[in-house]
C-alpha cells in the first residue's frame, strides 16, 4: 500500500486565508464557539484559500468557549510562521485555544493546487487535517507558548 502524503500549505495562500478571518465588524468581539449553532458560532469551520486552510475545531462535542476571530488569526499567523514559512515540510500545525484547551486552531494544506483561489469549507477540510504535525499549547489569553 503506498504511503499517503499530507498536502503542503503554501505561505501566500495561508496569508490570504488569514485575511478572511479579519474581515467584518466583529473581528475583536468575544464570540461563543460551539458545535451547536444555537449556542454560538458553529465549529468545526475552515477559512481557506487554494492550498491553505485555517480551521477552528472543538475537541469534544459539548465544548463551548468564548474568544475572538482576532485571537484565532493571531494564533494561526504564529502557526503559519513556525510550521509553513520556517519549516521545509510546510505541512502546518495546530495549537490549543480556550479555557482548558478544548478547541484548536489548525493551519494545514488542502491538496488544492489549481491556483484559482478555491475555498474549502469545514466538511471538505477535515480529511486533510487528520494528522497534526507540530503541537503547541496556548492559554485562554492572547499568545501561544512557543
Amino acid at each position: 500500500m503506498p504511503i499517503k502524503r499530507l498536502p503542503k500549505a503554501r505561505i501566500h495562500d495561508c496569508y490570504v486565508a488569514l485575511q478572511s478571518l479579519l474581515r467584518g465588524d466583529k473581528t475583536m468581539a468575544p464570540i461563543v464557539f460551539a458545535e451547536d449553532e444555537r449556542r454560538g458560532f458553529r465549529v468545526p469551520y475552515a477559512w481557506g484559500h487554494d492550498a491553505c486552510q485555517v480551521i477552528i475545531n472543538n475537541l469534544t462535542p459539548t465544548s463551548e468557549a468564548t474568544f475572538s476571530f482576532a485571537l484565532i488569526a493571531h494564533l494561526a499567523a504564529e502557526i503559519t510562521e513556525a510550521c509553513v514559512l520556517d519549516s521545509p515540510a510546510s505541512l502546518g500545525g495546530d495549537v490549543k485555544i480556550g479555557e482548558g484547551g478544548l478547541f484548536e486552531v489548525i493551519v494545514a494544506g488542502t491538496g488544492v493546487t489549481t491556483g484559482n483561489g478555491g475555498t474549502p469549507n469545514a466538511d471538505e477540510s477535515e480529511a486533510s487535517t487528520a494528522v497534526a504535525v507540530k503541537r503547541r499549547t496556548a492559554g485562554p489569553a492572547i499568545g501561544a507558548s512557543w
